[in-house]
């Protein structure tokens, strides 16, 4: 495709979604991911099929393995909008642990980054009614997978669009939908939930702490995919809590499963709050008048 087809297909998508973010390969960064993706699903697949499995199961596990790195991707860039590259950090992760843990649960990882665009306005513009039609959607599909949970993080993002700057007030609609599909979904399942006790609260815990603090410090400098829109801050700031809320909701509340099904995620988050830390230790720490941590 050459570029002025490609230009006009990004044009066309964002006359009606402020969701869609088209793999555009004229940046290296997605040139790179498009190459990777179905490598690290091949060498999943062969290292399943040495290691005795089925056929079936080893194009299984290259799937899940693919995917998985792919998702890691998206949310890095979602979650250091100024630092591409770094994403690659979480792609890593994803593949380490995607070749020793079970599939994560990709309704929920998908709709978590529809709602992570709706807040962030990584796009540009405001959410259309259609985006989040979308995202909750998404939502749906992760509770019919058994992760009702998931509406308590889809109505935060909801509530946040509604709240930020330039509110968009008919999320409150959407944040009330995500809510009543949670109660319908806790009826029919009579309120179960995959737990089993996990050895891992406590350094999620410890991760956590660090991580939040790696939000409260970012500061974003990248425009919006759409000419004449800038990131906001604490648009940003607030999609990488939400994610972040996420992933300590679901291991608090499903324990192991719930670490795994949002494993990609944590790639995605540990990746980046490496590299910033990282980057911090490089210009080194610094105490304003104020009483606060400052870097140089």
């Amino acid at each position: 495709m050459n570029s002025s087809r490609l230009d006009d297909l990004i044009a066309l998508q964002l006359r009606f979604s402020s969701i869609g973010r088209i793999l555009d390969p004229r940046y290296p960064t997605n040139l790179a991911i498009m190459a990777v993706t179905p490598l690290a699903g091949i060498v999943a697949g062969i290292l399943s099929l040495l290691g005795g499995e089925t056929l079936t199961q080893a194009i299984s596990a290259g799937f899940y393995t693919g995917a998985s790195v792919f998702i890691a991707w998206v949310i890095g860039r979602e979650f250091d909008p100024d630092h591409p590259w770094v994403s690659f950090l979480g792609v890593g992760l994803a593949f380490i642990a995607s070749l020793f843990a079970p599939p994560p649960s990709i309704w929920s990882l998908a709709a978590l980054i529809v709602l992570a665009r709706i807040v962030n306005r990584i796009v540009g513009p405001p959410a259309k009614i259609g985006d989040s039609v979308v995202a909750l959607a998404l939502t749906g599909l992760a509770l019919l997978t058994g992760w009702w949970v998931f509406a308590v993080v889809a109505a935060a993002a909801f509530v946040l669009d509604a709240m930020l700057s330039k509110p968009n007030r008919h999320q409150w609609v959407f944040a009330g939908l995500s809510l009543a599909g949670m109660l319908v979904s806790i009826i029919i399942n009579e309120g179960n939930k995959p737990y089993a006790a996990s050895a891992w609260t406590i350094p999620v815990l410890i991760a956590a702490v660090v991580i939040a603090y790696v939000i409260v410090t970012t500061e974003v400098s990248s425009g919006c995919d759409a000419p004449g829109y800038m990131l906001d801050n604490r648009r940003v700031q607030a999609a990488m809590g939400l994610m972040l809320f996420a992933g300590v909701l679901f291991e608090l509340w499903a324990g192991t499963p719930g670490l795994i099904a949002l494993l990609p995620l944590w790639a995605a988050m540990i990746g980046a709050s490496v590299w910033r830390l990282w980057e911090m230790a490089q210009s080194g720490f610094t105490w304003t008048g104020d009483g606060n941590l400052d870097t140089q």
